[in-house]
């Protein structure tokens, strides 16, 4: 057995964490790791805590066209919940999302320690992109995991 490297790891672990979203438009998993690869939170997509989860009961936004919508999806998205749950935002080195984040993703996470932001499935609007890269900060697209 092959040992993986560092964003191969990570990623599969964002896979997992993604597994637990409870959107009806996809699942989404993020990871935050610090520069000594150390995993500092997880957050998967879902409805804000006391809504039901959009799998069963589906939200205003559930059956719009992906891009389309985005204001009537009532899910709070993966990285949100992830930098929730960071004890210190100074930490994250590597931000790992099963999706590129969209741009209400995208500044919240630019005001962290975060360099890089790795993921496997590009979002489909390239603003978050070049907003992330005008920081010039790493925006990668890991194609194997």
């Amino acid at each position: 057995m092959t040992r993986p490297d560092w964003h191969t790891y990570f990623m599969r672990i964002a896979e997992d964490v993604a597994t637990r979203g409870t959107c009806a438009q996809r699942q989404v998993g993020c990871v935050l790791v610090s520069a000594d690869h150390r995993i500092l939170a997880t957050g998967y997509n879902g409805p804000p805590t006391g809504r039901p989860n959009c799998t069963e009961h589906p939200c205003p936004g559930a059956t719009s066209k992906q891009g389309e919508g985005l204001y009537t999806c009532e899910a709070v998205h993966a990285e949100m919940n992830a930098l929730m749950q960071c004890s210190d935002v100074r930490l994250i080195d590597t931000v790992y999302c099963t999706v590129s984040p969209c741009f209400r993703c995208t500044g919240p996470l630019l005001n962290t320690a975060a360099k890089a932001v790795v993921f496997l499935e590009a979002h489909h609007h390239p603003q978050p992109e070049d907003l992330w890269r005008s920081t010039g900060r790493n925006w990668s697209q890991l194609e194997n995991a």
